[in-house]
């Protein structure tokens, strides 16, 4: 079953598969993807190529928060899925999906 995380979401369970949007960033280690949605921070393994900083994305996968990262930042997200909304110019923006990067 899939749920979306929101600020008054109470944490995911190991294991769950959870649907979340907000914006991906820089961690604070190299290497490191951390999407910011609904107050919590998620560690992004395995992060598609659409998956960029600074983009708003929708992101569905499964938590991991008892899975050691170099990271050590947010909770441990494999990505299953991801949308990306891009703005392309001022006043328009293009989706782009997983495994469509160009």
């Amino acid at each position: 079953m899939s749920s979306t995380t929101t600020p008054t979401s109470p944490p995911a369970k190991p294991g769950e598969e959870i649907t979340v949007r907000g914006t991906v960033a820089s961690g604070v280690e190299p290497n490191c993807l951390v999407l910011s949605a609904g107050g919590r921070e998620y560690l992004l393994l395995e992060p598609e190529p659409v998956l960029k900083p600074g983009v708003q994305a929708v992101v569905r996968g499964r938590t991991h928060p008892n899975q050691a990262t170099t990271c050590m930042q947010g909770t441990p997200l494999r990505v299953l899925d991801a949308v990306a909304r891009l703005s392309a110019a001022a006043g328009s923006a293009r989706e782009i999906t997983g495994g469509d990067w160009r």
